[in-house]
């Protein structure tokens, strides 16, 4: 069951569909062909975390252009045929909140449901692309302004001690 589906008006030719724990396609609606475009880890590295409810980004700058969060955020400028990683890990990366494979019942989770330390939230800036926010499930508010080969966390200057904020889109 998806829990996220994407028509881009500036690229008509495809909707992406977005399921629990990073799962997305990518639907060619003149061929009807459906593909999987998730990001893998590299090789030899533990599994990606993505959150139950993985972000998607579409650039509002570059056509074709797509980001995904883990707890990298991933884009690819072709569809999702490639995926760049153009983060270090975002989030605080405590692992006393990655323990949902320990969890205790009757089984673990493997639904990503309990998935903890992910990336939330993107936004690509719509005047200049090279500037990305990403907000993450454990508190941090990191920005790049040169399209990811450097990060700042600046949840410092936007938090204050028993304050919440909701950012609303739409």
């Amino acid at each position: 069951m998806a829990s996220g589906c994407l028509k881009i008006r500036s690229d008509p030719n495809y909707i992406y569909a977005e399921a629990q724990g990073g799962e997305i396609g990518r639907i060619d609606r003149h061929s009807h062909e459906i593909r999987g475009i998730k990001p893998l880890p590299n090789y030899g590295e533990k599994k990606l975390r993505f959150n139950w409810n993985t972000p998607i980004h579409m650039s509002p700058t570059e056509k074709g252009t797509i980001y995904i969060g883990a707890q990298f955020l991933f884009r690819s400028r072709d569809h999702g045929q490639s995926w760049d990683r153009i983060s270090p890990d975002l989030t605080t990366n405590d692992p006393e909140k990655q323990k949902q494979e320990e969890s205790g019942g009757v089984t673990v989770d493997n639904s990503s449901a309990e998935m903890h330390t992910t990336i939330y939230s993107i936004s690509e800036s719509p005047k200049k692309g090279q500037i990305i926010w990403v907000g993450t499930d454990d508190g941090n508010l990191q920005i790049t302004r040169d399209g990811g080969k450097t990060w700042t966390n600046v949840v410092g200057n936007y938090r204050r001690p028993g304050e919440v904020f909701l950012g609303v889109d739409g």
